[in-house]
């Protein structure tokens, strides 16, 4: 009972698929731009409207500007103008013209209510279903013209280092086209009910839905010997415009290998790349940015681009590829990160040199830039605006500074290496604040390092700042140091959770 119920329903569906193409069909007829003074109807009605009404007729305003409501279809809009443009011309008195293309529509309405009676239109797209394969694989993706055959990726074996085809967890299947006209043939193969689709019941031999469309048991075989076509083929074949590598496999043998673009991947990515834009993660990058916690992590594509594969029709190459608007997105295909033959020199005794000040001179100057726009202005640093400008350069400053710091780190891993060196103990505990030997805990205990760290930061700093049109004074220096110890802190902190 369950099977013949869930036949009807998917009879119903393939009557509701036919309809709405039906519908689209009038659509077109009443609203496209004619061709060669053909169709267009409404468009036409309009011009005559406009010729033999006077233009300061308040009804052919109100009707040329009217806007769909958000009720109606497409359909009945399009529909309810046709009828208003029949009255503003007074059906009593249509000229030929009028009714040359009222006629045409009428007669292009029998056409389009005949060609998809349901037993019609399957009668006639069934078997172009062997210009459909479902597949994981589309040629059309490589070179737009190919006529290279698509391929379904049945494969079981994976490997984790890889990301293939089957390790998908919600497999996209997509439906190639070898001829776009024929791409309904395919379309109607992926109706699906309670997760069972049209093909599905062809590929289990199950006539059921067609069966409760037509008594005509020659009809209804037809109708399944031409959409089998669609996946019942071996038959493999490359063309010209495909792309081979040439890979030898000894010295006599070589295969040709022909690369084919998975468009189940590319959809999945297509997917995951729109979430990127949604309201959630919006407002992750947005506590990012404004150095906010958020439970969830920032996830960001760096460095993607973008390949257009096809014209204006993308559904030519495949139905997934129209839903991506012809777009496959390329993500950066980044070199392993070498270890840096870089080394630390003990010798040095003090980080906050020379080379510390041309590595952050860009934070430098961009604070510099601001103290002379401030000072040019002549506005206080105590006013909120202007503090917190300065507040947040300073912070980048220090942040790269600390970022040298984990740098410096990762060239040298042997803990305690900085009892070896030539800074200052307060400088050594900045590179290895979880130091648990003897020097090093009276130090912490003793809680002046910190503050001694923060001093030699805001005197380097501003060293740095000097320029002839800024006067910078003690004052300023104790800004730079309160600044620092603040972020000082939240870094030796973190440095001793995480190691």
């Amino acid at each position: 009972m369950k099977n013949n119920e869930e036949s009807k329903l998917m009879a119903k569906e393939i009557c509701h698929y036919i309809s709405d193409r039906r519908d689209k069909k009038e659509i077109s007829l009443l609203k496209d731009k004619p061709k060669k003074e053909k169709g267009g109807i409404n468009t036409r009605l309009l011009a005559i409207a406009k010729k033999v009404l006077e233009k300061s007729n308040n009804s052919l305003k109100i009707l040329e500007s009217s806007k769909r409501d958000k009720n109606q279809t497409v359909l009945e809009f399009q529909k309810e103008k046709y009828k208003k443009l029949l009255v503003l011309l007074d059906e009593q008195k249509l000229s030929n013209q009028v009714i040359d293309i009222t006629n045409e529509y009428k007669k292009g309405l029998l056409v389009i209510n005949q060609e998809h009676q349901p037993n019609i239109w399957l009668n006639q797209w069934a078997d172009k279903a062997r210009d459909i394969s479902f597949a994981t694989h589309v040629g059309k993706l490589t070179h737009s013209s190919s006529k290279s055959s698509s391929v379904f990726d049945k494969t079981i074996s994976k490997n984790s280092a890889y990301l293939t085809t089957n390790t998908l967890d919600d497999l996209m299947v997509d439906t190639a086209t070898a001829n776009a006209a024929s791409a309904p043939a395919g379309e109607i193969l992926t109706l699906k009910i309670n997760n069972k689709t049209l093909l599905d019941y062809i590929k289990e031999n199950k006539q059921d839905p067609f069966d409760l469309l037509s008594g005509n048991q020659t009809e209804v075989k037809s109708w399944m010997t031409g959409f089998k076509q669609a996946y019942d083929s071996d038959k493999k074949s490359s063309h010209f415009l495909a792309k081979q590598i040439y890979f030898p496999i000894d010295d006599k043998n070589y295969h040709l290998l022909m690369p084919l673009v998975s468009s189940s991947i590319a959809h999945t990515l297509f997917s995951r790349f729109k979430e990127f834009f949604n309201d959630e993660n919006e407002l992750i990058r947005e506590q990012k940015k404004k150095d906010k916690y958020h439970q969830k992590p920032a996830v960001s594509y760096p460095n993607r681009a973008s390949l257009n594969v096809t014209g204006s029709n993308h559904s030519n190459a495949s139905s997934l590829n129209g839903k991506r608007g012809g777009k496959l997105t390329l993500l950066a295909n980044m070199p392993p990160k070498w270890k840096s033959n870089q080394q630390f020199s003990l010798k040095q005794n003090n980080l906050l040199n020379k080379t510390l000040s041309y590595k952050l001179s860009d934070e430098i100057k961009e604070l510099q830039h601001l103290l002379l726009v401030i000072k040019s202005k002549e506005v206080s640093y105590k006013k909120p605006v202007m503090h917190n400008a300065i507040v947040k350069n300073v912070n980048e400053i220090a942040n790269s500074l600390f970022d040298e710091v984990i740098r410096i780190n990762l060239l040298i891993n042997d803990k305690g290496w900085t009892q070896q060196s030539n800074l200052p103990l307060s400088q050594q505990l900045l590179l290895e604040p979880y130091r648990d030997d003897e020097i090093a805990v009276q130090e912490k205990i003793k809680k002046q390092w910190q503050s001694e760290l923060a001093d030699d930061f805001s005197y380097w700093l501003n060293k740095q700042l000097k320029h002839k049109k800024l006067a910078l004074t003690p004052i300023q220096q104790a800004l730079w140091r309160d600044i620092f110890k603040q972020q000082l802190r939240e870094f030796i902190a973190l440095q001793e959770v995480v190691l």
